[in-house]
């Protein structure tokens, strides 16, 4: 049975529910209109004229200046208000139960100028049948059927909840070994980027192994490799006795982490006796029955600050060996002079951009597995013209400075009302668009944006796609706004999943049509293990789901038919499709136009 399920059993149960209480509501009313439809049977047979020989004698009477001119039979006991109602409505009628089946019975009406009625008691032998066991009896039903549809939920949700609890220790574990270099059993460059988010006071100090490069290219590999367990067996044993945290980034580069207050002058200190220790090992390396002894220096790049802890250091390290010097501690003067007018300099242009309508949206296409398009994602882009030619800038170049200089507000409106009015000419296309947990939570810009859906009525052929961070599953009015829009028609895809936030339970909760697959996993998807199985997960819980999965990043004819045997639904990357200013698959090649994409 499909998650969805979840959905379609509640929805079945708040149905029955409704049905349970009209259903009664109407069998009460039946009950009490059974004596009414008795009393008006009964005077219709009275005032049949072939069948009144063997039935009581009918009143009959007319009424003049408030008085009761009796006819024939007995004169009606009418008090003076009956009376009036009497002859405002033609018609009179009043049942009271006196016991069990027991009633008295007062019906009269007006036909041809005279009334026509009688008032009598009736015992009346159906009339518990009607108002009790019948309603009994639909009652159990209803209560029979609820509670065998509640037993189903239960089970559905207690099967999904121990499936999302293997999932995600499966998730867990993969994550964890994910986290290890599987050469030097330290931890990796993620693992250490986890630490450094947990830290309140991280203090890094990175370390280069001077020329390390010339034992690769002298040696073989098996010798640098070895070597390299050497001196992470070192580092460890340095780590431990310091109190530190150590990590292997890339190649030679190591890392030395820990939680602490403490000021420069003990990683100073610390730097100086890691320098004493690798002098003092005896560092051999055996190649073609030879021993050859080696000498290691370092470089190490320490930064002491909480924000931004690992770029810092990677500056501070950059500095010293630019300088030729062991060791370099950052500080704001390396990088912050040139960042600052870097920024301005961006912001320029994207303020140029703006004023010169420059902005605009490109699109690339998504495959499916025979390779035919099914949609195209808008990516912003400014498209300027220079000297050289035409020059598209991606948003890697200019979105984090327009956040922080405030402009980004614009440039969202911009690609918003492009994408919809593209949609509005295209009647044939769907388009997806990028939204993320900043652009939903504020309740003007999402007012805004469902009625220009409504206006435009192209919701259907638009998918959002979800910036996958803690926001989306802790925010209120960003489910409120994912909510609303999927009324209107609109899809739901969650991008980048399992970039880090990733959290299978939520996605219960948010139930989108579309999972895509993070492209740092889908790029590594051939050649690391580890990537695969993370990417097979996903897209088999995805299916579990009823939840379709699109691969991004997919550069290359291995990665695409690496996908599809997994069982991906949709594909994206280059390897298919660039992105284009236009539709037209001739075009799709930026070649076609000879622009080219700048990331600076």
């Amino acid at each position: 049975m499909e998650a969805r399920d979840f959905k379609k059993i509640k929805n079945v149960l708040y149905l029955l529910v409704s049905v349970f209480l009209l259903l009664n509501l109407y069998l009460f009313m039946d009950s009490r209109n059974y004596v009414k439809l008795f009393a008006e049977s009964y005077l219709h047979s009275l005032m049949n004229k072939e069948k009144t020989k063997t039935l009581p004698e009918l009143d009959e009477f007319t009424i003049e200046n408030g008085k009761i001119i009796v006819k024939s039979g007995k004169e009606p006991k009418l008090s003076e208000l009956e009376l009036q109602d009497l002859i405002k409505d033609e018609e009179i009628y009043q049942a009271t139960k006196l016991n069990k089946n027991h009633f008295e019975i007062k019906h009269y009406e007006l036909q041809d100028g005279v009334y026509y009625g009688f008032s009598d008691d009736f015992y009346l032998t159906n009339s518990r049948f009607y108002q009790l066991y019948v309603p009994l009896f639909l009652n159990a039903c209803f209560f029979i059927l609820m509670f065998i549809l509640y037993k189903q939920k239960k089970a559905i949700e207690n099967q999904y909840q121990r499936i999302i609890s293997t999932y995600n220790k499966r998730i867990e574990k993969l994550e964890i070994e994910a986290s290890i270099d599987p050469l030097t059993q330290l931890k990796n460059k993620r693992s250490l980027e986890k630490s450094i988010i947990l830290m309140k006071n991280p203090k890094l100090l990175l370390v280069d192994i001077d020329e390390f490069k010339k034992i690769n290219d002298y040696f073989d590999s098996n010798t640098a490799d070895n070597l390299l367990k050497h001196i992470a067996l070192i580092m460890s044993d340095f780590a431990s006795d310091n109190g530190l945290e150590v990590y292997r980034l890339d190649g030679d580069l190591f890392a030395l982490l820990e939680d602490s207050i403490e000021d420069e002058q003990r990683y100073e200190e610390l730097v100086t006796e890691l320098m004493q220790e690798l002098k003092n090992k005896d560092l051999s390396i055996e190649y073609n029955n030879q021993t050859a002894s080696i000498v290691l220096t370092i470089t190490m790049g320490l930064c002491l600050e909480n924000e931004n802890t690992l770029k810092k250091a990677f500056i501070a390290l950059k500095r010293a060996k630019k300088d030729n010097k062991n060791f370099v501690c950052y500080s704001k003067f390396l990088d912050e002079e040139k960042e600052y007018f870097n920024q301005l300099s961006t912001a320029k242009r994207v303020q140029s951009a703006i004023v010169k309508d420059e902005i605009l949206p490109f699109f690339q296409p998504i495959f499916d597995k025979d390779k035919n398009i099914l949609k195209f994602e808008s990516l912003v882009r400014i498209v300027k013209k220079t000297p050289e030619g035409t020059e598209v800038i991606t948003p890697g170049a200019f979105l984090a400075v327009s956040i922080k200089m405030k402009q980004y507000e614009i440039i969202e409106n911009f690609i918003i009302e492009k994408v919809v009015q593209t949609l509005v000419e295209n009647k044939d296309i769907t388009l997806t668009i990028n939204l993320g947990g900043r652009d939903m939570i504020d309740s003007a810009k999402n007012n805004k944006f469902i009625n220009l859906l409504r206006r435009t009525g192209v919701a259907e052929r638009l998918v959002i796609e979800v910036l996958e961070d803690e926001n989306v599953s802790q925010n209120e009015k960003i489910k409120d706004f994912l909510k609303r829009a999927k009324e209107l028609g609109c899809k739901i895809a969650i991008d980048d999943f399992g970039s880090g936030f990733s959290n299978f339970a939520y996605l219960l909760e948010l139930m989108p049509h579309y999972i895509k697959i993070d492209g740092s996993i889908i790029k590594n998807i051939t050649n690391d293990e580890k990537s695969e199985k993370i990417a097979r997960t996903i897209v088999l819980f995805s299916k579990s789901l009823g939840i379709k999965t699109v691969a991004e990043f997919v550069c290359t004819e291995d990665i695409f038919n690496k996908c599809v045997e997994i069982g991906v639904d949709e594909f994206q990357g280059f390897y298919l499709g660039k992105p284009s200013p236009t539709f037209s698959q001739e075009e799709i090649d930026l070649d076609f136009y000879q622009l080219k994409e700048k990331d600076a």
